[in-house]
């Protein structure tokens, strides 16, 4: 089925964001041979606010879960976070652990950590947006902190699992490095190990250059002009990815966006047609940008 363009007709500017690439949404990302109905949403013609922020008088359970709730309305649903089947992990804040006593008084889960039932509102939430698995992650002072506090519970009653990010097991690709005689406050650090395969990565640089795409430092990749210049501007990475889309795919490499738009990375092609009736000679024109197919006729002149 082809798609159309919700506009009878295109601008110059609208063709070019359809078929851009930003300059940091091009990822080479290794070399080797869904979309839920958000919880709620607010009105698509309402600014998005980043940030929201609400208050409660009690730590009552249903006022916790209508405020979060709420919140996650104001920032437009889950749905473009939690896709169905996801894998999820709340980071909340045990700071200090359960020995570090009262500040002026008022109960650890009042003020200086998070409280368990605002993460059980938010867990139930996650799990409403089609969320698998989901898990409770910190690197807790002491384990008697998940127990205390009450997120044992939440773990027993929501089917989440409580993690210590403490611990590395039983996951063998970690390594503990002592910090040494000079250590302050800890003696040791757990690093994940990364193995580079330097063949692998020679092979990789071989083949973006023979597709004219080089780099300085094996980090970042341009487009390369016969100058020896980089071309960084998004016409030209637009041109040498769309020309050089299927090649890339063939060895291996996945291409994404780090951005929050989608752009089309394949090739854009004009297919060209005609129909003869008469003595009249019709010569039709179609874009094809990925899966959308466009007349030519769509597109109009005199605008940037």
């Amino acid at each position: 089925m082809t798609k159309k363009p919700q506009n009878s007709s295109l601008s110059r500017r609208d063709f070019l964001r359809i078929s851009g690439l930003v300059a940091a949404g091009l990822l080479t990302s290794r070399c080797q041979s869904q979309q839920p109905t958000p919880i709620a949403s607010i009105p698509p013609n309402s600014p998005k606010p980043s940030v929201a922020i609400g208050k409660v008088q009690t730590y009552d359970r249903t006022a916790i879960e209508s405020q979060v709730q709420t919140l996650i309305d104001q920032l437009g649903g889950l749905g473009s976070v939690v896709k169905p089947g996801d894998s999820v992990a709340i980071k909340t804040n045990l700071t200090g652990g359960v020995s570090s006593g009262l500040l002026n008084g008022i109960p650890a889960e009042e003020s200086y950590v998070t409280h368990p039932e605002v993460v059980r509102a938010l867990v139930k939430q996650v799990k409403a947006a089609g969320a698998g698995e989901i898990f409770i992650v910190e690197a807790v002072y002491e384990l008697a902190s998940y127990i205390d506090w009450g997120y044992e519970d939440i773990a027993s009653d929501l089917g989440v699992t409580l993690i210590d990010l403490n611990n590395s097991k039983p996951y063998t690709h970690f390594v503990e490095t002592p910090v040494g005689p000079d250590s302050h406050v800890y003696d040791k650090f757990i690093f994940k190990k990364y193995f580079r395969d330097y063949s692998w990565e020679k092979k990789c640089i071989e083949i973006l250059g023979e597709l004219g795409i080089f780099s300085d430092d094996d980090i970042s990749f341009y487009p390369i002009s016969s100058e020896g210049k980089h071309k960084e501007q998004l016409y030209n990475l637009l041109e040498t990815v769309n020309n050089s889309y299927h090649d890339l795919i063939d060895s291996g490499f996945l291409l994404t966006s780090r951005l929050n738009q989608n752009f089309n990375l394949r090739p854009v092609s004009i297919e060209m047609s005609s129909h003869i009736e008469n003595d009249w000679f019709d010569l039709r024109a179609i874009v094809k940008i990925g899966d959308w197919e466009i007349p030519f006729t769509s597109f109009r002149a005199g605008r940037d």
